[in-house]
């Protein structure tokens, strides 16, 4: 912890029992609050992603990932291959 949240922490110590209830009650209202805005900035991390949409269009990045994906699956398969013992017959 840093030295004003140490401070603070011990101020907090040395208060009556019913006044740290109370704190406790405005800690957890405060706190509350805080979470509350969690929706207000996962809705503007959705308006982001749906602004970024199409921002791809016509590159046929898809496209060129998976054809890359293919490739590498048939270099890993020829590998695998010629590590297995071939069979006489």
């Amino acid at each position: 912890m840093n030295p004003t949240a140490e401070r603070l922490l011990s101020e907090i110590k040395a208060l009556p029992p019913a006044d740290i209830e109370q704190l406790c009650d405005c800690v957890v209202q405060w706190a509350a609050g805080r979470r509350a805005a969690g929706p207000a900035l996962r809705d503007a991390v959705d308006e982001a992603i749906r602004a970024s949409h199409g921002l791809f269009a016509g590159s046929r990045l898809t496209e060129k990932l998976l054809e890359e994906r293919r490739r590498e699956r048939d270099c890993e398969a020829a590998e695998a291959e010629g590590l297995r013992p071939r069979r006489h017959g």
